[in-house]
């Protein structure tokens, strides 16, 4: 969603785009603790109880996958799903983009 920053206005606990009342209220949700063919269904839970934005993180030892002591400019990590369902970062951001009902923050 791309909407010019004089519409978007923080204000009493809420932001406002175009005089829309959105409260600032937030789920989490660490996909990568989670099974990919459920992500799906927690994002609706997630949804169902109200929240319009959501928060996530990126557990950065979980997407490694070069062992420990590999010098700093030879880490690997995996945000694609390649080594595991569950690394895949890019398609848990590509799903909220699909999805079009959260703000990630």
């Amino acid at each position: 969603m791309n909407y010019p920053s004089e519409k978007i206005k923080i204000k009493d606990g809420y932001i406002w785009i175009d005089n829309n009342k959105i409260p600032l209220l937030s789920g989490e949700f660490h996909f990568w603790r989670n099974t990919k063919k459920f992500w799906p269904r927690i994002l609706n839970s997630i949804k169902d109880l109200g929240f319009k934005h959501i928060t996530t993180y990126v557990e950065w030892n979980f997407h490694r996958i070069t062992p420990d002591g590999t010098p700093v400019g030879q880490i690997e990590y995996d945000f694609t799903g390649k080594t595991d369902q569950q690394t895949n970062l890019k398609g848990y951001l590509n799903l909220l983009d699909e999805r079009k009902d959260f703000w990630l923050s």
